[in-house]
């Protein structure tokens, strides 16, 4: 009888301590969903003013969660990256494009995507030169802008663009064999 006593106090406790836990647990998962909502919103706004309006607020956002769909990167931080590349686009649909290319020299370079993409802003609104991580990783080079000689943000967006455009680098589908 005392061990049964025991036995059955014991697995009260330990139901009551699952129990704490589940709670805990729910809490925490409750916690996490307001908190994407929140950071979700909280794009939403950011993309409605970068871009001008809330039809183009809501392309982009579409734009994200396609790309997202195919690709071996988070959409947290696809999400942190497009309102980057929204700055240095003429174009809600040219974004898409962006973030190909971001893809595809994080997947050579070895950086991440956040990290590429603040280069690639960098790059584009202020010349290769002023992309600091792109010339130490070499990245500048792998993409044909030559050491020491001074490339406006004019010229370096318009030669990444034909490059991807045109296919004539080797990074141009890095994403896709990434996903594979």
């Amino acid at each position: 009888k005392g061990i049964g006593n025991t036995a059955k106090r014991v697995k009260d406790q330990i139901f009551s301590l699952n129990g704490a836990m589940g709670a805990l647990g729910a809490g925490a998962v409750m916690k996490s969903v307001i908190q994407s909502a929140s950071g979700l919103e909280s794009l939403r706004v950011r993309l409605k003013f970068l871009t001008g309006s809330t039809k183009d607020a809501g392309k982009a956002f579409d734009t994200m969660t396609g790309f997202a769909s195919k690709v071996p990167f988070a959409l947290e931080d696809i999400q942190k990256a497009s309102p980057l590349l929204l700055t240095v686009t003429d174009d809600i649909d040219d974004l898409n494009g962006l973030l190909e290319m971001t893809g595809d020299i994080a997947a050579v370079s070895g950086l991440d995507f956040v990290k590429t993409a603040e280069q690639l802003q960098r790059a584009m609104a202020s010349g290769i030169a002023s992309a600091d991580l792109f010339r130490e990783r070499g990245v500048a080079s792998f993409l044909g802008f030559e050491a020491g000689v001074t490339y406006s943000a004019e010229q370096t967006k318009t030669r990444l663009k034909e490059m991807w455009e045109e296919g004539t680098t080797t990074a141009k589908g890095a994403t896709s064999e990434l996903a594979k």
